[in-house]
């Protein structure tokens, strides 16, 4: 606030300076409305930083319309700053075209004085591909950010101190692009050899450079990830997560929700490979990272934005944590072998191949079984499948069969009424009406999926009869299931 009243009080004696002698003290006012706007900017004042920079920019523009080699500049820097603002403030048409003009002006100030402008040029040309790529237009974005590299290349080869940080933030941006342009190994290239710089450079200055070391690495982890680099993935973020760490041992504020995010991008990770491997020590390690992350949110209100963006991965992998069960895990490892029998099960028109299918995938269950005996997801399971085999054993007139189908299917969970409906139906084609007809009179005005056992039943005789599948009985049935 201090500094903000200093800055406006010297422009208000710049004005009146510049009312009496205008040659003199006009570049002071234009100066001064800059260093206004790049304060209100960093406040986060848009508006009235946008006001500065305009004015600034008006003034200046008049000033190289006089004195072009001196102030032209000047007016791409202002063009610049003012492309940067338009540009967090979301007005990306307006940004791209005051970026265009200061790169257009910085680009002509090059031709005649490389060493002092192409520095220029080469961050214009950043913040345009910054701008392309926001806009998703990839392919501009490209060539923005690959010229802004060589050039900065070439910089860092006369003076890697000043320069090698462009060059390495340079890549991460095009490593981000790639990314996002499902350009992998181009993006694992640019990120790996930004992160080899970034080390180097915080080899002599840490507290600068490792900030971005950690952000280099949780990139490379995300991509690795993506890229199903699991165990690289995992060196890459934990890697992140201890520079991260470290750094906010020293400044919490600045670096708690860094370590929070990293935190939560292991856990997903950890998710990952645990529904792959089953390997519970991840499951202790995934509950100790949210366990840390919550704590790390809790400086902060719970009304900031990423507060708010983080905790439902922390509530949600903190859930999904607890709740593995390795047993489960296990059975559905096994129960994964079945997939392209089921599937192709589902498609099978051949009635007497569907049977021996079904047949094969209660083999391969009850081989399970032996293993994992009273496992009730199981039970349940096997009840299902035998519920369905003894439906495929009535397409092919196996009433015998589909009868001892549908009791094994019951005797394995009996919560699984409906396998009633096929039972029913092999003991109407056996002749045993009787035992049909108690199971019928038992469930048919019993509610079942969107409306009564009713409707099953007689939905199941029509499917028969459609393949020529009756039995003198079938009447019977039929004139007690549609009596109200």
């Amino acid at each position: 606030m201090a500094a903000q009243q200093a800055y406006e009080e010297s422009l208000q004696l710049r004005r009146k300076l510049a009312e009496k002698n205008p040659d003199v003290y006009l570049p002071y006012v234009a100066t001064s409305l800059n260093n206004l706007g790049n304060l209100l900017s960093a406040n986060n004042e848009l508006v009235a930083a946008q006001q500065a920079y305009k004015e600034s920019l008006q003034l200046y523009r008049k000033l190289a319309e006089q004195n072009p080699d001196v102030y032209l500049p000047y007016v791409a820097t202002s063009l610049n700053n003012l492309g940067v603002l338009l540009s967090d403030n979301n007005e990306m048409v307006a940004a791209q075209q005051a970026y265009e003009e200061s790169l257009q002006l910085r680009r002509k100030l090059a031709e005649k004085n490389p060493d002092v402008y192409l520095p220029d040029v080469a961050t214009s040309l950043n913040n345009l591909g910054n701008l392309l790529s926001a806009n998703n237009e990839t392919v501009a974005a490209q060539q923005a950010y690959e010229e802004s590299l060589q050039l900065r290349r070439k910089l860092a080869e006369k003076n890697p101190d000043v320069y090698l940080p462009d060059v390495a933030t340079s890549l991460n941006n095009l490593g981000v692009l790639f990314k996002a342009n499902n350009e992998m190994v181009a993006a694992q290239q640019a990120y790996k050899e930004s992160l080899q710089l970034y080390r180097k450079l915080a080899e002599k200055n840490p507290d600068v450079y490792l900030p971005y070391v950690a952000t280099n690495l949780n990139n490379l982890g995300a991509l690795l990830k993506v890229n199903n680099e699991m165990d690289a993935a995992k060196q890459a973020y934990e890697e992140a997560l201890q520079l991260r760490r470290k750094l906010a041992g020293k400044n919490p504020l600045a670096y708690n929700l860094y370590v929070a995010s990293t935190a939560i991008n292991i856990g997903l990770l950890y998710e990952q490979m645990l529904k792959s491997t089953g390997n519970m020590s991840l499951k202790a390690k995934g509950l100790e990272l949210m366990r840390d992350a919550e704590q790390r949110l809790a400086i902060f209100p719970e009304t900031h934005p990423q507060v708010q963006q983080y905790r439902p991965y922390i509530e949600r992998l903190t859930q999904f944590f607890n709740d593995f069960d390795k047993a489960a895990f296990q059975l559905q490892q096994q129960i994964n072998r079945l997939g392209d029998l089921e599937k192709a099960n589902q498609t099978e028109k051949d009635p007497y191949r569907k049977v021996q299918r079904q047949q094969q995938i209660i083999g391969l269950l009850s081989e399970i079984e032996k293993g994992m005996p009273d496992n009730k997801k199981l039970a349940n399971l096997m009840a299902a499948r035998y519920g369905s085999l003894a439906w495929y054993q009535l397409f092919i007139r196996q009433f015998d069969e589909a009868e001892q189908a549908a009791r094994k299917g019951l005797a394995k969970d009996p919560g699984e009424e409906w396998i009633n409906t096929n039972l029913a139906l092999a003991l109407l084609y056996q002749g045993n009406w009787k035992a049909a007809k108690q199971i019928y009179e038992t469930l048919k005005d019993k509610a079942y999926g969107n409306g009564t056992y009713r409707t099953t039943f007689l939905e199941d005789l029509d499917a028969l009869e459609k393949e020529g599948i009756t039995h003198p009985d079938v009447a019977k049935a039929r004139k007690l299931l549609e009596k109200k």
